[in-house]
């Protein structure tokens, strides 16, 4: 069967972009920032006291994401001129499935050794369809009252709407790059200009139309890509902006000054953020900024003292999935099952 790709042959390549499209640069610094959420994701599903806003974690993860396999997409255009869909789709699969099948089986299997009444297994079978066809987000806005209304061991498979939101995303987000990039050849353009005001307008559109749903809609806003999107691009719009090689000459002292503002942000973020409150809206931007700036404050080299402790052995060894060279492709959303099981043994017992 003839490979189904989509060639682009790019013109004007900006040197400074090619070089740092080469080769995968593996940042033990987005490791541990991708170990930061996780804790705080898992924290908030063990209900540790303290942690009621441990849900930002997912935020965090949302720019993660969409700023690593950006670089992917980008440096496999510099690469070879074109995109193979194909093998990209393949390889979200191979990665995602083991994992998945094994959380969505054990949790049918828990689900009826544990769950009482017969409807509640009825919903988590429809949850683990939902699930597998990564449209399990919407399957939750449909069926659930919202992300807060009560104790979450009473939707297993809650955690899984995470996962549906990227794979929806990455749905069309290679196809609307290349179809940018084409039309930038065309007319024309430099690529780079036209894929970043793609994004720049994307995240507009997506970040307006979650605020207003935040306060129309707050069970549809927390869930749905629509009023997601954004999050994950401005990942990126980041892996954009610095694959231009526009920022790695940074001083030392502006390096620090960023991280120490991203930690501010995050700081802020436990103080104003809480389950309670319609989210994301507004308040999404706290945790998105600060992942934003904790990117590009270790971009090129770890010269900040926040960016050397997340690259330290410890954050890296929480979140290092089995991927040479490159960092935190992996998923976290197998994380909080675990916890979500005990807590429902403990609840039968």
């Amino acid at each position: 069967m003839r490979r189904q790709t989509m060639r682009l042959p790019l013109h004007r390549k900006c040197p400074r972009m090619e070089e740092a499209m080469q080769k995968p640069q593996y940042r033990p610094d987005i490791d541990g920032l991708r170990a930061i959420a996780v804790i705080l994701v898992v924290a908030y599903h063990a209900e540790i006291p303290g942690f009621d806003f441990g849900f930002i974690g997912v935020d965090v993860f949302f720019v993660i994401s969409g700023y690593l396999i950006t670089s992917l997409l980008i440096r496999e255009l510099e690469r070879t001129g074109d995109i193979s869909l194909l093998a990209f789709y393949g390889r979200r699969v191979r990665r995602l499935m083991p994992a998945m099948v094994v959380v969505i089986l054990s949790s049918l299997v828990l689900g009826y050794l544990l769950l009482t009444p017969v409807g509640q297994q009825q919903n988590l079978s429809e949850s683990a369809i939902a699930s597998i066809a990564f449209f399990a987000n919407y399957y939750f806005i449909a069926t659930t009252g919202g992300y807060f209304d009560g104790p979450t061991d009473q939707v297993p498979l809650l955690h899984m709407w995470s996962l549906s939101v990227e794979e929806q995303f990455y749905a069309i987000w290679p196809i609307l790059l290349i179809a940018s990039l084409s039309f930038a050849r065309r007319h024309g353009k430099r690529p780079w200009i036209v894929f970043s005001t793609l994004a720049a307008l994307g995240i507009g559109a997506s970040f307006c139309y979650g605020w207003w749903l935040s306060s129309a809609n707050p069970n549809a806003a927390y869930f749905s890509v629509l009023s997601r999107g954004w999050q994950l691009l401005a990942g990126s719009l980041l892996a954009c902006v610095l694959g231009r090689g526009l920022l790695p000459q940074a001083s030392n002292a502006a390096r620090s000054t960023l991280a120490a503002l991203a930690a501010a942000l995050l700081l802020a973020a436990t103080f104003v953020i809480e389950g309670s409150h319609a989210y994301p809206g507004w308040m999404g931007m706290l945790p998105v900024l600060s992942a934003v700036a904790l990117i590009v404050a270790g971009f090129g080299r770890a010269s900040n003292p926040l960016s050397r402790l997340l690259a330290t052995r410890p954050f890296v060894f929480v979140e290092r999935y089995p991927t040479p060279g490159i960092s935190g492709t992996g998923p976290y959303w197998p994380c909080p099952a675990p916890i979500t099981w005990v807590r429902v043994i403990w609840s039968v017992t």
